[in-house]
């Protein structure tokens, strides 16, 4: 898929939602002619560990995005009126922020 699709290796790695590395590894083993099923599976903790990396990364980027957002709160009076409308009618219409 990553050779044959003409698409990179990275591209292919986001989405089957494992790491480049991981792919690249893969791409090596199957040019070399091993067959990728007979490595050694990962492990209870292993997996584990992944998922919590993840998860890590993904709470890290929500945390950031929040930073960020705190900073460009309004603020005067007028600015947060406006500011609970436009979240009011967001919500309303549901669109997320």
């Amino acid at each position: 898929m990553a050779r044959e699709g003409g698409l990179w290796i990275a591209e292919t790695a986001r989405g089957l939602s494992v790491s480049a590395k991981t792919m690249a590894n893969w791409v090596k083993l199957v040019q070399e002619g091993q067959d990728i099923a007979r490595q050694s599976p990962v492990s209870d903790v292993d997996a584990e560990n992944s998922r919590l990396r993840k998860e890590n990364a993904r709470l890290r980027m929500e945390c950031e995005i929040l930073k960020k957002r705190r900073r460009t709160l309004p603020r005067s009076r007028c600015e947060v009126r406006r500011w609970a409308f436009l979240m009011r009618l967001h919500q309303r219409i549901g669109l997320d922020f």
